[in-house]
C-alpha cells in the first residue's frame, strides 16, 4: 500500500502552510500603516478578549521562555483535556491551533487506502488543502441555497458509496453557522465504509445552545473511526497563542504525531490553555456576550430587510440579495473587518460577533451602504 514519504510529506505541508493558515478568512482590507482596523469582524475571534487567569498564567511562564517547552506542562495539559472528556491521555493530541491537528490528520490518512476526500462544498477549507500533497480526489457535496447552505447527511453518505474516503465535517458548520444533530453525526459515523475517517471539526461546538448538537467525542470512545478536533481560539479567546487538540483513538493519534513537523504547543500556550481551562466564569461570560451579540446583530439586520441565518457559533451568516464583494469593500472602507463572500454564495457574507459597540458600528455601515 503505497504512501506519501514523510519527508516529501514535510516539505509539501511547510509548503502549503502559509496557504491554508487561513483559508476561512478570504482577503482582507488593505490596512493603514501595518496597523489592524479598529473593528475586526473577520476571523471569528472572542470579543471578551483571553481570560484573566490565562493571562497570568501566560505572563508567568514567558520567564522560561528561554527553553523548550516541558513535557510535565503538555501532559498536565493532555491529563486535563482527557479527564474532561472521559478518554484515555493516549487519545488526545495537541498542536498549533486545530488547524495542526487537520494537518496531522491529513498526514495521516490521506494517501493510504483513502485516495478520497469528502467534504462540503461551501466549509473550512484547511483540511482539504492539507491533502494536496496526496492528490487525492476531492468530493465535493453539494449544500442548496434554496436549502440554506444545510449540509445533508443522506448526501455525504451517498458520497461515501465510491469507497474509503477521509470524510471532513465542521460542526457547527462555517461560513453557515449551522449544524447537524448528534444522531446524524452519529449515523454518518456507523456507516463509514472500512477504512475511512471522519474527521469531525468542533471549533465552534462551545457557542451551539441546541441539546441535540452534541460532540463526537463519544463516538470515539466507542471505537469508531472519528477525529474529533477542538480549538482554544474561540471561546477561550486565545488565537494569538495558537493552541487545540484532537481526540481520536490512540493508535490513531500515534499514527498522527508521526507527522508532527514542529515541537508543537509553546510553553507560553500551554500554561495560557491549561489556565482558561478552570475560569469557568470568564466562558459563560463570552458566552453570554456572543449569545446576546448573535442576537443583536440578526434584530439589526432583519430591521433593514436583510435575512440571515440561525447560528450555531459566534458569526452570522446573512443574505445581501445580490454581489456582496461592493458591500465587502465599502466596509472595508470604513475600517469594518469582514471576509469576502465564500464560493459559491456570491451574495452572502460572515460577520463576526463583536462587543456590542463593534456590532452597531457594522450595522451603522450596513445601514449607510444599504
Amino acid at each position: 500500500m503505497r504512501r506519501t514519504p514523510r519527508r516529501s510529506f514535510l516539505l509539501d505541508a511547510a509548503a502549503l502552510s502559509v496557504a491554508a493558515a487561513a483559508p476561512a478568512v478570504a482577503a482582507g482590507p488593505p490596512q493603514r500603516g501595518g496597523a489592524p482596523g479598529p473593528v475586526r469582524l473577520a476571523a471569528n475571534e472572542s470579543p471578551e478578549g483571553p481570560s484573566p487567569k490565562a493571562l497570568a498564567e501566560a505572563q508567568r511562564a514567558l520567564a522560561s521562555g528561554h527553553v523548550y517547552p516541558s513535557a510535565r506542562a503538555t501532559d498536565e495539559l493532555k491529563s486535563e483535556i482527557a479527564r474532561r472528556h472521559a478518554v484515555p491521555e493516549a487519545s488526545v493530541v495537541l498542536g498549533a491551533g486545530s488547524h495542526e491537528i487537520l494537518r496531522l490528520a491529513a498526514g495521516a490518512f490521506a494517501g493510504s487506502t483513502q485516495k478520497r476526500v469528502i467534504a462540503p462544498e461551501l466549509t473550512f477549507e484547511a483540511l482539504v488543502r492539507y491533502t494536496a500533497p496526496f492528490a487525492p480526489a476531492v468530493v465535493r457535496v453539494p449544500m442548496p441555497a434554496e436549502k440554506d447552505f444545510a449540509v445533508d447527511p443522506a448526501a455525504l453518505e451517498a458520497a461515501l458509496a465510491g469507497g474509503p474516503a477521509l470524510v471532513y465535517l465542521a460542526n457547527p458548520n462555517s461560513p453557515t453557522g449551522l449544524a447537524l444533530g448528534l444522531s446524524a453525526v452519529e449515523g454518518l459515523a456507523t456507516r463509514l465504509p472500512a477504512g475511512s475517517t471522519l474527521v469531525l471539526d468542533e471549533a465552534y461546538l462551545d457557542f451551539a445552545d441546541d441539546p441535540g448538537i452534541g460532540s463526537g467525542v463519544p463516538l470515539v470512545a466507542r471505537g469508531l473511526p472519528v477525529v474529533v478536533t477542538r480549538t482554544f481560539s474561540k471561546v477561550y479567546g486565545l488565537a494569538g497563542l495558537r493552541v487545540g487538540y484532537g481526540i481520536a483513538a490512540p493508535d490513531a493519534v500515534r499514527t498522527m504525531e508521526s507527522f508532527r513537523t514542529s515541537l508543537g504547543v509553546s510553553s507560553v500556550a500551554l500554561a495560557a490553555a491549561r489556565a482558561a481551562l478552570d475560569d469557568a466564569a470568564y466562558v459563560a461570560r463570552t458566552l453570554e456576550i456572543v449569545v446576546r451579540g448573535r442576537q443583536q446583530l440578526r434584530t439589526g439586520l432583519e430591521a433593514m430587510g436583510v435575512r440571515s441565518l440561525p447560528s450555531h457559533a459566534n458569526f452570522v451568516y446573512f443574505d445581501w440579495g445580490k454581489p456582496a464583494e461592493p458591500l465587502v469593500k465599502a466596509l472595508w472602507d470604513r475600517e469594518i473587518e469582514v471576509p469576502m463572500p465564500f464560493a459559491p454564495a456570491t451574495s452572502w457574507v460572515r460577520v463576526s460577533v463583536g462587543t456590542e459597540a463593534q456590532n452597531a458600528a457594522f450595522l451603522a455601515a450596513v445601514a449607510r451602504a444599504r
